[in-house]
């Protein structure tokens, strides 16, 4: 059986492509943790920021918050 022991990571607010919370979730990552995240719907380049991630981990995923 494969090992369930994997490193998740949940982040709220990366609501711009500057801003503190995506530095988080690039770097956490980067270090090759799975990522869920939190944003606003006016998020400037949550495409770019999503596959960013995706390309230095092996999950992860978004939820879009309404204001």
């Amino acid at each position: 059986m494969e090992s369930m022991n994997r490193k998740v990571a949940i982040v709220t607010g990366a609501s711009r492509a500057s801003g503190i919370s995506t530095a988080v979730c690039l770097s956490l990552a980067k270090a090759g943790v799975d990522v869920f995240f939190t944003h606003w719907t006016a998020f400037d380049r949550i495409e770019e920021m999503g596959k960013s991630v995706i390309s230095r981990t092996n999950y992860v995923t978004r939820l879009k918050v309404l204001a």
